[in-house]
């Protein structure tokens, strides 16, 4: 049997609420239907069922891990599972839009082939069905395409920039740079994937919306605290391989130990938020929005309120 062009990973955990939605975003892509296949990773319940209709049809195969591994070992699994010369991923409570595979493998042929990993930009989905733009953790720079990848890689390491969701990743560089890390269990495995892919590959920007990101209260990335908790380490080792990322690791930690307290002055926990800010300020932080978050931790439970009334405020006029 011929490979196919495309393969999409979907890693399922406990998620009858979403899957179904996942999976229909992606059999109706104006490309054609990709190979999908599905992993399931020690699920409480067997999704056979709520997957029939797709499982039927012979567009999606389903994989087992016997106990829960974690959503970096369930992307490995897909990923040898897969037969395609691209691999693309999409989360289980996510969508892609429907241009997203054809607006990014047209993409990738007209870029050059050093070139291993396209991505494009994400919408933000909230609960009432509205859709706004993804912020992401980093800028992207307005000349990336035609930097060095080295530059690239500087600026991947500043801040994140690249969703998953909307990435197409040559099947190569699997083999130049390994699968994700089944350490990391805190949801950046992606992140560390993709830089370790930028050391030695080219990434491309495609400034598209192609996927949407629905935000709910079971969202993986929901704990900032959990999705920092291996950055700290990681960062550190890629800039012990890179000396010109050493000069950019201390304000990098303090930025994260920022993210850190805000999300703990978000969660009413003033004094988890000081702690944070004191790592901030030995790390050399000294932005603005530092002494800001810090002020209001003082204030303890007022301050949280405060702080979580000026984040929604923000996102209402966004």
């Amino acid at each position: 049997m011929e490979a196919p062009l495309v393969s999409v990973v979907i890693p399922y955990y406990n998620g009858a609420r979403f899957i179904t939605r996942a999976l229909d975003s992606v059999v109706g892509q104006s490309y054609g239907t990709p190979e999908i296949v599905v992993v399931d990773d020690g699920s409480k319940e067997d999704p056979s069922r709520l997957l029939e209709r797709f499982l039927d049809s012979g567009r999606v195969r389903l994989l087992r891990h016997a106990s829960n591994r974690g959503i970096a070992a369930a992307r490995n699994t897909g990923v040898r599972a897969s037969r395609s010369e691209f691999v693309t991923f999409l989360d289980q409570d996510d969508t892609w839009l429907p241009c997203m595979l054809e607006f990014q493998l047209a993409g990738q042929a007209r870029a050059h082939r050093d070139v291993g990993l396209f991505f494009a930009d994400v919408g933000e989905g909230t609960s009432d069905g509205r859709v706004r733009k993804l912020e992401t953790r980093g800028r992207i720079p307005s000349d990336l395409n035609s930097l060095p990848r080295e530059d690239q890689l500087r600026a991947l390491f500043v801040g994140n920039f690249i969703p998953l969701i909307s990435s197409v990743v040559r099947r190569e560089c699997f083999d130049t740079v390994g699968l994700f890390d089944e350490r990391i269990r805190g949801g950046t495995d992606d992140y560390e994937f993709c830089l370790r892919l930028a050391e030695h590959h080219r990434i491309h920007y495609l400034p598209e919306t192609v996927a949407v990101h629905w935000t709910h209260g079971e969202n993986y990335s929901a704990n900032l605290e959990r999705l920092l908790s291996d950055s700290f380490r990681f960062l550190t080792e890629l800039a012990h391989r890179h000396s010109s990322l050493l000069r950019l690791l201390r304000p990098r930690l303090a930025q994260l130990h920022l993210d850190l307290a805000k999300y703990h002055l978000h969660e009413g926990n003033a004094p988890e938020a000081r702690t944070a800010l004191e790592e901030s300020l030995l790390c050399g932080g000294r932005s603005p929005t530092l002494f800001v978050v810090l002020a209001l931790s003082r204030l303890g439970t007022l301050g949280s309120r405060m702080y979580r009334a000026r984040r929604s405020l923000m996102h209402r006029r966004a």
